[in-house]
C-alpha cells in the first residue's frame, strides 16, 4: 500500500500527494504541449514572429526550480496571445 496514488475506502477513494504530484505533471505536459502546437501553427502561418521568437527563448530559459504556478499561468497566457 505504500506505493499507491490512491486508498481505497468503503466509499471511494483517497488520493494521495503522489497522485496529486503526477495529474500536475499530466497537467505541465498538456499545457506544454498545447503551446508547442501554436508556436508550430503560428510559424507556419507567419502570425506574431516576434512571440514566437520570445516565447522560444522563454521555453529555453525555465529552470528545474521554476515557479511552477507563474509557470502554467505564462504557458496559458502565451497559448491565447499566439
Amino acid at each position: 500500500m505504500l506505493f499507491a496514488f490512491v486508498w481505497r475506502t468503503a466509499d471511494g477513494v483517497i488520493d494521495t500527494l503522489g497522485w496529486e504530484g503526477f495529474r500536475e505533471g499530466v497537467d505541465d505536459a498538456r499545457y506544454l504541449t498545447t503551446l508547442m502546437d501554436a508556436l508550430d501553427k503560428a510559424e507556419a502561418a507567419g502570425r506574431r514572429p516576434e512571440l514566437v521568437r520570445e516565447t522560444c527563448r522563454w521555453l529555453e530559459g525555465i529552470s528545474m526550480d521554476a515557479d511552477l504556478e507563474a509557470w502554467r499561468r505564462e504557458m496559458a497566457a502565451r497559448i491565447e496571445a499566439l
